[in-house]
C-alpha cells in the first residue's frame, strides 16, 4: 500500500460567472470523467461538504439550484456569496483508499480552486486506484470546464522534502506543486516553453502546455519519474510561481491555507 495522496489543483481566474452556469459546469465535469473512467462507477453529488446526504447525478441535474443555495460559502455561520460556491461529489459513501472525489470553489471574488483525489485526508491513495488515465481525463476535464491559470496533478505525503524518494534522487523542494506529474501551465505562463526530453508533453487546445513525469502511475521510487517530476517542479515554481518560496512551514496544518496548498 502507498503512503502517498494522489490529488489534482487546479486555479481558476477569477471570472464572473452566474451561480446555474457554475452548477453545470460542475456537472459536465463529471460526466466527462465518468465517460473516461466507467470503472469509478456513478458520482454522488452533495448539497453540502461532506454532507451524509447525497443524491445521483441525475438527480443533482434536476435540483441544482437548491443545491447551489446550500452550497454558498459562509464567512462567521452566515452565507456570504462573494466566498463563492462549495460544490462537492464522490463515487463512494465511505472514506476509503479508493475514494475519488471532485470538489470546486468556485464563484467568488478571491479566487477559485478546483480538486480531485483519489483518498482522503490522512488516507492515502489506493494505487489500483490511481491509474494514469484517470488522473488525465480528470485534469482535461477541468482545463475544458474551468480555464485554469495552471493546473498540477501530483503525489504528496507529509515530509516529503525531507529525504530521497528513490536511491540517488534527491530530495524535492518543498512548494505547492509537491510531487508533479501532470503538470500545466496555461498560454500565457508556457510561451518560450515547449515540450522537451526533460519534460515530455503536449500543447493543449488553449495553447496552453500539459508536461507529463510519466504516463503510468507517478512512483516516487522511480528515479526517471522522479527525474521528470523535479524538472516539472521547477518550471512550474519559475512560471506560476511560489507564494511559500519553497519553504515549509514548521506546522503546515496550522495555517489557514493549508487546506487547499496539499
Amino acid at each position: 500500500m502507498s503512503d502517498y495522496n494522489y490529488k489534482i489543483l487546479a486555479t481558476w481566474r477569477i471570472e464572473p460567472t452566474e451561480p446555474q452556469v457554475l452548477g453545470e459546469k460542475f456537472l459536465r465535469a463529471l460526466d466527462t470523467i465518468a465517460a473516461a473512467a466507467p470503472e469509478i462507477g456513478p458520482w454522488l453529488v452533495s448539497p453540502r461538504n461532506l454532507s451524509r446526504a447525497v443524491v445521483s447525478i441525475d438527480e443533482a441535474r434536476e435540483i441544482m439550484p437548491k443545491i447551489l443555495k446550500s452550497s454558498v460559502a459562509t464567512v462567521d455561520s452566515t452565507p456570504d456569496p462573494d466566498y463563492g460556491y462549495r460544490l462537492y461529489a464522490m463515487n463512494r459513501r465511505d472514506l476509503s483508499p479508493r475514494n475519488i472525489h471532485l470538489s470546486a470553489s468556485v464563484g467568488g471574488r478571491f479566487g477559485d480552486r478546483i480538486r480531485f483525489e483519489v483518498g482522503f485526508i490522512g488516507i492515502p491513495s489506493d494505487p489500483d486506484t490511481v491509474t494514469y488515465p484517470l488522473f488525465r481525463a480528470a485534469l482535461l476535464a477541468i482545463l475544458d470546464q474551468w480555464p485554469s491559470v495552471w493546473a498540477n496533478a501530483y503525489a504528496f505525503k507529509m515530509d516529503y522534502y525531507k529525504a530521497s524518494t528513490a536511491p540517488g534522487v534527491p530530495p524535492h523542494a518543498y512548494s505547492r506543486f509537491h510531487l508533479p506529474w501532470l503538470g500545466y501551465l496555461s498560454a500565457p505562463l508556457a510561451i518560450g516553453l515547449d515540450p522537451s526530453p526533460e519534460t515530455p508533453g503536449e500543447r493543449t487546445p488553449d495553447g496552453g502546455l500539459l508536461m507529463i513525469a510519466a504516463e503510468e502511475r507517478l512512483d516516487p521510487a522511480n528515479p526517471e519519474h522522479m527525474r521528470r517530476s523535479r524538472a516539472i517542479a521547477e518550471i512550474m515554481i519559475a512560471r506560476a510561481g511560489d507564494p511559500k518560496g519553497g519553504l515549509a512551514p514548521a506546522n503546515t496544518a496550522s495555517l489557514p491555507w493549508a487546506t487547499w496548498i496539499t
